[in-house]
């Protein structure tokens, strides 16, 4: 694979946390990001005329830019790329920088660093040295640091889109698990147990591959799915727990079991909606609601290519079974509002198409509300992920 380009600005500036250090120490790096053998290192080279058994501490951060309206584009807090409880590796790495020259690695990531700013930060913490270096460097603390702009905007922009796209697809996985293991959970234990087996390799799995994703907040969505794709692996993980014990005859865990998968479905719904994503809805409840609903319209739209018999009659029966399916199709919403755009907007067209009918309108008029209503019609089957 080729590495990706990268933007190296030149020059690290220092300062102190109280007051500047002595001018007599300094410290000059850049910072870089490559692949190496699968993964991307970031990675700080400089020099330094500190005493080789200085204990300095590195750490790179997002930038995040911010858009302001007035004085136009202005850096925001950084925020470090790894915490302090991250467990996988060390959010301040510790070293010395040696005689002049020094290389180190910060941190090793199997997935790809995003398009963005970043910036190392070199500190110098009096209490992480022995008394002979405090004597000799100051007992001021005192950081530096170098900037690294990776890839473009437009870089960004895609790898967004591409993160939406995972993010939904991580999603889907997980409800579609749900609901391989509620339609199991009741036949027979050997049913249970072989959908249960199955149902664990891929939460493991996915729950894994999840713990590669940044756990920052400058990407919100970054953040966001790495949060809520945990949490669903957890509570599939507590279902199956509780439907085992349902088998296992233990008190209270038939309930038990009900509420979570309750609950589990109602937070996939919420996880779509508080992200702000069009997810698919579920196409086995969602699919025979709106084949019922074309079925519905079906004699009209039969009658405005052959305008013969009772209108009226044909116009009642579409109204009344297609409110039946728009109604029914509003459950299945309840935590996805997005939804109800499209679905108002379909429901809106009918009811103009329905007035048309109605007031004995041109065929002209007929069919060009009928697009319209299609049109609406289309829009929202793509929403619920059947386009």
């Amino acid at each position: 694979m080729r590495s990706l380009p990268l933007i190296l600005l030149a020059g690290a500036s220092c300062f102190g946390t109280q007051a500047a250090p002595s001018d007599k120490w300094k410290i000059e790096f850049k910072l870089s990001l490559k692949e190496r053998e699968g993964k991307w290192v970031f990675a700080v080279d400089g020099s330094t005329n500190l005493p080789a058994e200085t204990v300095l501490r590195v750490r790179v951060c997002m930038v995040e830019v911010l858009d302001n309206p007035i004085r136009g584009p202005r850096e925001d807090d950084d925020e470090a790329m790894v915490r302090d409880d991250d467990g996988a590796q060390s959010a301040d790495v510790r070293f010395s920088p040696g005689a002049g020259r020094f290389h180190r690695d910060v941190y090793v990531f199997s997935r790809k660093p995003y398009s963005i700013p970043y910036r190392a930060k070199i500190h110098y913490q009096p209490l992480d040295q022995t008394p002979a270096i405090g004597l000799k460097v100051g007992n001021d603390e005192f950081e530096c640091k170098a900037d690294l702009r990776v890839g473009s905007e437009a870089d960004y922009e895609k790898e967004l889109k591409g993160l939406a796209r995972e993010f939904v697809r991580d999603l889907v996985v997980l409800e579609r698990i749900g609901v391989v293991l509620r339609e199991a959970a009741a036949p027979d234990l050997a049913t249970w147990e072989k959908a249960r087996d199955a149902a664990r390799v891929r939460v493991d799995a996915l729950s894994e591959r999840n713990l590669h994703r940044f756990n920052v907040w400058a990407i919100w969505l970054e953040g966001r799915a790495r949060m809520y794709v945990g949490a669903g692996c957890e509570l599939l993980s507590r279902v199956m727990a509780a439907v085992d014990g349902r088998w296992a005859g233990e008190a209270g865990s038939a309930k038990r079991a009900e509420e979570l998968f309750k609950g589990f479905f109602e937070f996939v719904d919420q996880a779509y909606d508080r992200t702000g994503i069009d997810g698919p809805l579920d196409a086995r409840r969602v699919g025979p609601i709106l084949a019922a609903y074309e079925k519905a319209l079906a004699p009209l739209r039969s009658w405005i290519a052959d305008p013969r018999g009772d209108v009226a009659a044909l116009r009642r029966k579409a109204r009344h079974d297609g409110l039946v399916s728009l109604f029914d199709l509003q459950p299945l919403l309840e935590n996805r509002r997005r939804g109800y755009l499209y679905l108002n907007a379909v429901s809106a067209r009918l009811f103009r198409f329905l007035e048309l009918v109605d007031a004995g309108a041109a065929p002209e008029d007929l069919k060009q509300a009928l697009r319209e209503h299609d049109t609406a019609l289309v829009e929202f089957k793509r929403f619920a992920g059947l386009e």
